[in-house]
């Protein structure tokens, strides 16, 4: 069988699962002599090679919005039935091939909390509500879908009204690069001029950088020796302009932006880091996560979203609407030098419990289910 993938529409997190999906993937065991990567250059440049894989540029996807739009709902199917017994949907785009596999990788066009946030006819509220009836769109037609966690599973079913019978839920890994844990004695130290707390993520309204930047100051004003490092592009101007201010004092306030950092330097900005902070109020798995773990620290996350699902206990959880509960769960780590000793230990031993080989084997396993299931019926 020949596999089709659509990497049209994918980036950040999406893209890292693609590359390291496929940098861990062994086809072959599964029945696919040839997989197939439709994209862009940026995209296909950042893929690996490997002997069975074939990256396939179509110049529009490197274009404007309309033009990629224009591939996907118009040529893409075409593509796909010329040369493929499967495709794969990652980015969850809608597709009149089949037999089809869709993804789930984004949760905010169902959650209505965070969604209603970006007022109504701005940019990206349209953009959010457009994206909900696609994925609508997609996942109705799906032959095959896949969710990262359980959380993610529950939340798309009660936002649509209805159940995914064959769909799986099958978890991201973690490369082996950042398991990399530091000795516990570091974690213990109570004598310290600075603890560094890292929040790797876009900067984004439903985020909450804005909440987690007052809870550290309220905190530094209280004698906390606390800094706040954010690693991630700004995808919301107006959530980074409420930090601007802080960020323009950074000498003073703590806070401090070291903008987007390629996935393949993020290695020493985890090891810089004594505390990882994670206060998104909406995530289906939240790549970082696993990463911090890795290198055995503390972390204090947000008690909404897939995050529980994906630290189960090494974590002290807070409400990220809420600034005073996320200063009561950072006052927590600072007071409590042996709690946060066990919690950069549990964090470590669950990291290891996150595999891209496990991840790769069940999803090729299940996308030749689906074909097999649908070229049998």
């Amino acid at each position: 069988m020949v596999l089709g993938i659509d990497a049209s529409n994918l980036g950040g997190g999406s893209l890292t699962y693609l590359t390291e999906l496929l940098a861990h993937a062994e086809p072959t065991e599964h029945g696919f002599e040839r997989v197939r990567v439709w994209g862009g250059r940026r995209v296909l440049g950042v893929l690996p090679e490997r002997d069975w894989l074939e990256k396939c540029h179509q110049p529009a996807l490197d274009g404007s919005f309309f033009r990629k739009s224009f591939w996907k709902l118009f040529r893409l199917g075409g593509r796909a039935r010329r040369g493929c017994d499967v495709l794969f949907l990652p980015g969850g785009n809608a597709c009149g091939f089949h037999p089809q596999v869709a993804m789930c990788h984004n949760l905010l066009p169902f959650e209505d909390l965070e969604r209603v946030r970006y007022a109504l006819w701005t940019k990206p509220r349209l953009r959010l509500e457009t994206l909900r009836r696609t994925l609508r769109l997609a996942f109705s037609r799906a032959d095959g879908l896949i969710f990262i966690t359980h959380h993610s599973k529950r939340s798309v079913e009660r936002a649509l009204n209805t159940r995914f019978e064959h769909a799986v839920v099958i978890p991201h890994g973690v490369n082996a690069r950042f398991l990399n844990p530091r000795p516990l004695n570091e974690v213990l130290q109570t004598a310290r001029t600075s603890w560094r707390l890292l929040y790797v993520s876009s900067i984004d309204r439903y985020k909450h950088q804005a909440a987690l930047a007052e809870a550290v100051m309220r905190l530094r004003r209280q004698g906390a020796p606390l800094e706040l490092h954010l690693a991630g592009p700004v995808r919301n101007p107006r959530s980074f302009a409420a930090l601007r201010p802080l960020l323009e004092r950074s000498a003073e306030t703590g806070i401090f932006h070291h903008g987007e950092v390629p996935h393949a330097e993020m290695g020493p900005v985890y090891e810089r880091a004594d505390w990882f902070v994670y206060p998104s109020a909406c995530e289906t798995f939240g790549l970082a996560l696993p990463e911090a773990m890795g290198h055995r620290m503390p972390i204090a996350a947000s008690c909404l979203g897939a995050l529980p699902e994906v630290l189960a206990d090494a974590a002290v959880y807070f409400n990220p609407r809420s600034v005073d509960s996320i200063e009561e769960a950072l006052r927590t780590l600072l007071q409590q030098p042996h709690r946060r000793r066990l919690l950069a230990k549990k964090a470590y031993h669950r990291a290891q419990q996150f595999s891209w080989t496990a991840c790769s084997q069940q999803t090729f396993g299940y996308i030749a289910q689906v074909a097999r299931r649908f070229y049998d019926a």
